[in-house]
Order: structure tokens, then sequence, then C-alpha cells
């Protein structure tokens, strides 16, 4: 028989029950069950914060300074650990259930008060087959399963909340909340069909697409938007790095799209469909767009140079750096003072990527440029030598225009996200009214008193009322939302551009175009970047300078560049004159998106 003085260890739905028969159970029985509950609490605690990394709108990471790229690994990795406790959870409880010859009894039970173990299988078995389709090889070759296949979340938490009672998923609540009002003001915004102003080919085979916005909507370099084309697929989002500054293009911003996979190769063929198609009527693109998605603050403005490292693709988020550096008052921000970008390609055609800064790169005659010097070095990796400088091979494969494309008819402005305090009101409003449905449901519909087991209300009753608290909440948000967008705002937007249009003038006006300052471009063929004889090669100043150093591409080019960072700031270093350098290196990893 069970001990009395262990019962206590095992869960509601294990105890003997007033006018049932007590079960029996040895004493490593007890421990194993008591094991297996604890591995399900750790389960449970992955599950409170396994929504929190993947927010958008309602990112909580992205306070202090995390990308999204990044947070969704921390995602991936919490996701791992739910799992693996999930399975030591049921492998331990069916373990008993298996020496004890009750398995298929227990397994197939639902249970009309406590736990019910059917909807933790479901569960189990439904986590099993995201996790599954989730993996690296399976997500990139087989991406709408893949999609398909994660929207099963719903049937997950669904039977989670069945199995473990309502009682444990208030834990897990506050995750589940905000991803359900983040999920809201997401599908507000990607409901309206945004207008594609132009796009343009380039010859490594992407294609730059500029879309309107309103002048008010700011946005942090390397930021990422989300987009979805419904021609192509009406369910597939697809982030992309933002390569424009909304200090300079008030009205408008610009990403490119690289060819890698099924839908941007659609993507692409269609584009180049339409450049190559005389008929104005076919030159129209509706779109949906979600952000833009970037962090709080990027100030890169606080280093007195920047190193920039990319590879490839990787070039997209420091584009959009180098257009809001350039695109400064250098009165208000002097810093940085020189700029140092070194670009690894395969082939010199995947130099047209610069196609946005090519006369930034070419000419440096904009006139706030006189205090920032631009350095670019080019490394082709796969090719062995070439008649022209690094200056007429940029020239050469930048030479793509842009072609304009016909505005859809029920084509709309990109409407602007709300900010930090909206969404801290709505978080607080939607706790409010789940705190106020659920307690009114439940005194309307459970009236528990003092009744005999066999008549308690079932436990689904309790889970339905919490999932229609839930449903009525969002509800409310939506048209909140809703109702606030169609809330007259001030016009501000003249205002706004007449306010810039006199600032670029004055600046203009104080500044001499700055042809002193063009820096000869250097190119390499074969061979790839020695940072240390890059470095050596570089001005010393007699104070301290303090340099960012951002990389961004494959990992392998982000951990060369975190070592080299962590062995030489400081005057670790030696020039090729003997010289220490007195730099202190300041790394950070980017993460880009095309």
């Amino acid at each position: 028989m069970c001990p009395s003085s262990l019962l206590p260890m095992l869960p509601d739905r294990l105890r003997p029950h007033p006018g049932g028969l007590p079960r029996i159970f040895t004493l490593k029985q007890i421990k194993m069950m008591s094991l297996g509950i604890r591995f399900g609490s750790l389960s449970e605690a992955c599950l409170a914060v396994l929504l929190l990394p993947i927010l958008r709108r309602m990112a909580l990471l992205r306070i202090v300074g995390i990308q999204f790229e990044a947070s969704v690994r921390y995602h991936m990795w919490i996701a791992n650990g739910m799992l693996f406790f999930s399975l030591l959870h049921g492998a331990t409880i069916m373990a008993v259930w298996c020496q004890k010859s009750s398995l298929l009894e227990e397994i197939t039970k639902w249970q009309r008060v406590g736990c019910v173990y059917l909807a933790g299988a479901i569960a189990l078995v439904t986590g099993i087959i995201i996790w599954i389709t989730a993996l690296p090889p399976i997500r990139r070759k087989y991406f709408q399963f893949f999609y398909a296949a994660h929207n099963l979340y719903l049937v997950f938490i669904l039977f989670f909340l069945l199995h473990a009672g309502d009682r444990h998923f208030y834990l897990v609540f506050s995750g589940v909340l905000l991803f359900a009002l983040d999920k809201a003001l997401r599908l507000i915004q990607s409901r309206r069909a945004i207008c594609l102003l132009s796009a343009r080919l380039l010859p490594c085979k992407a294609v730059e697409l500029t879309l309107k916005k309103p002048p008010t909507l700011k946005y942090t370099p390397t930021s990422i938007l989300f987009m979805k084309i419904p021609c192509i697929s009406k369910f597939q989002w697809h982030p992309f790095s933002i390569i424009s500054s909304s200090d300079v293009d008030h009205e408008q911003f610009s990403i490119i799209v690289k060819s890698q996979g099924k839908w941007t190769n659609s993507l692409y063929e269609m584009i180049e469909f339409m450049a190559n198609n005389v008929s104005d009527d076919a030159r129209s693109i509706p779109v949906s767009v979600e952000g833009p998605y970037g962090p709080a603050n990027f100030s890169y403005n606080r280093f007195d140079r920047l190193m920039l490292i990319a590879a490839g693709s990787g070039i997209a988020p420091f584009i959009s750096i180098l257009q809001d550096a350039f695109g400064r008052d250098r009165i208000l921000n002097p810093f940085p003072t020189r700029v140092l970008l070194i670009y690894i390609v395969k082939k010199s055609h995947d130099l047209s990527m610069l196609t946005p800064i090519s006369t930034l790169l070419l000419d440096q005659t904009p006139p706030i440029t006189q205090n920032l010097q631009l350095k670019l070095k080019i490394y082709v990796t796969q090719e062995q030598k070439s008649r022209l400088s690094a200056r007429e091979l940029i020239n050469l494969m930048t030479q793509s225009k842009p072609f304009i494309l016909k505005p859809i008819p029920s084509g709309d402005i990109m409407p602007v996200p709300e900010g930090l305090m909206w969404n801290f009101t709505i978080t607080i409003l939607a706790s409010a009214v789940f705190l106020i449905s659920i307690l009114c449901l439940t005194r309307a519909f459970i009236h528990e008193g003092k009744k005999p087991y066999k008549d308690k209300t079932p436990s689904w009753v309790s889970d339905l009322l919490l999932i229609c608290s839930l449903a009525i909440t969002t509800t409310i948000i939506i048209m909140a939302t809703i109702i606030s967008g169609w809330l007259p705002s001030p016009d501000n937007y003249s205002k706004f551009s007449r306010k810039n249009r006199n600032r670029n003038t004055a600046i203009e006006a104080n500044f001499p175009a700055a042809q002193a300052m063009q820096q000869e471009h250097e190119i390499s063929f074969g061979s790839r970047p020695i940072l240390t004889d890059v470095l050596s090669e570089e001005p010393v100043d007699s104070e301290e300078t303090k340099v960012g150093v951002f990389a961004c591409g494959p990992g392998s080019l982000q951990a060369s560049v975190a070592s080299f960072c962590k062995n030489y700031s400081k005057g670790a270093m030696l020039r090729k004159d003997g010289r220490k350098h007195g730099c202190l290196f300041v790394y950070h990893s980017i993460n880009f998106t095309l």
C-alpha cells in the first residue's frame, strides 16, 4: 500500500479520492512520480517565457538592445529545453504506468476532474511535431510545411490547458496574453495594402524595393521589416533589413531582397518580368508589411571611429548605418570621424549590393561629409584578378536604374506603429479586462460550495471560461486599437517636411563640398582580410581612440572578429612601424535578414 506519510508527494489526481479505492504504489514508484511532476514543472517554467523572445510589437528584449533575430535564438533554446523536460515528464509517468500494467487505460482516459492525461499526450505529440518541422534542414527546404506546423502552437496551448488545468495555466498566462496582444496589433497593421513605389534589379540577382511611409515614422539603423506578398504566398511573412535612414528619406524607405530561395526567386522573376513588360497595368504589386522592428537605441555615434566588416548579404544593415551617418548634421553629431568598411564577396558582381550607397562611395560630395571620412576595402575571394580599379568596378556594377511601379488602386500609406507608452497602456487595459471577465464568468457559471467529489464542476468548464475571457480581452483590445486609429491626428506632415527641407538647406549653406575627404578605395582578389594587417595600416591618434567594430556575416566571420577585438584592444598590437595602437575595440554582432 502507499504509505500515508508519502501521499503529499503525489499529485492530486494520483491520491485516493473520497468514495474511491486507494491506488497501490511502491515507494520507488512514488519517487518516480514525484520526479516526473518536477520535470513537468520545469517544462512549465520554460513555457512561461517561451513566447516572450518572439514578440514583435510588444517586444521586451528590444528595450535592452537585443535584436529580433538574436531573440529568436533564445526562443529556440527555450523550446528545446521545454520539449526535453516534457519528454522526461511523460516518459517518467508512463514508465510507472507500464510497471502497473495500466498504460493504455490511463493514457486514453479523459478525467472529469483534475489532470487529463490524454490531453497531455496530445500536447506532447503536437510539441514534437512542431520541433521536428523546425529543424534547420526541414525549415529551409520546406518552409511552407514549417510555417503550417508552427501554427499548431494553438493546439499545444489548448491541450496544455486541458492537461494541467487553469491553476497551472496562470503560471504561463502572462506570456500567452502578451503574445495574443502582439498578434492582434500586428494583424491590425498588416491588414492594409501598401504602395510599392519602385524596384531595381541588381546584377547579383537581388532586387531593391522602395515603399512609401509617413514622414513621422522613425526607426533606428539595422531595423528590419516583415513583408508578405499575397500574389506569391498569402501566408508567408519574410523579414528584410531596411537599408535607408529615416533621418534622410522622410517619405520612403528601401529594402534589398537577395534571391536565395523559392519565395525570393519568385519575387525576382516577377520584378524581372515587370521590368521587361511595357504595359503599365502589369507594374503593380500589393504588399503587406509589419514593423519596422529594431533596437530602441543604436548609438553608433558614441564611437570615434567605426569599423564595419560585412560578408555577402551582410552588407544590408551597414548600408542603413552609412546612410544615417552621412545624413546627420555634423555640427550636432561630430562623431564618428572615420569609417572603414571591409566588404568580403565571392564574385565581383556581388558588389552591386553597394548600389544604394554608390554615390557616397564614388563621389563623397554631400556637404555634410566634411568631417567624416569613408574608406572601402573589398576582398573578392573567388576571383583572381581584374584590370579595373576598385572605383571603376563599383561604378560598373552599380549602374542599374530603378523603374517606377504603378500604385494599386486600394493602396495605402504604411501606418505608424504605436510607441512603448501605448503598448504599456494596452497591456494594463488587457489585464484589467481579463480579470473582470474571468471573475464575472466564474461567478455566473461555477457554484462549487460543499459538493461531493462526483458532483463537482468538470475541469473543462473552468478551462473554457478562461479561453472565453482571453477571447473577450483580445476582441476589446482590437476594437480599441482600431477606434484609436480612426481618431484624427495632428496634421504635421507638411510642417515636418518643411522643417527638414529648411534644415538640409541650412546644412548645404554652411558646408562646402568635401572633395578633400575623398578616400581611395582598395580591392584584393583571391584572399580574405587579415584584420591585424588591415588595422596596422590605419592612422594612429595620440589619445586613446574608441573604435566600434561591427560584424555581419557567417558565424565564422563574427567569431574571428570577436577574437580579434578581445586580443588586440588597448594597444596590445604593434603596427608595422613598431608603434602601439591606442585603440579600444568594442565588438558588436549584427544579424541581417535578406
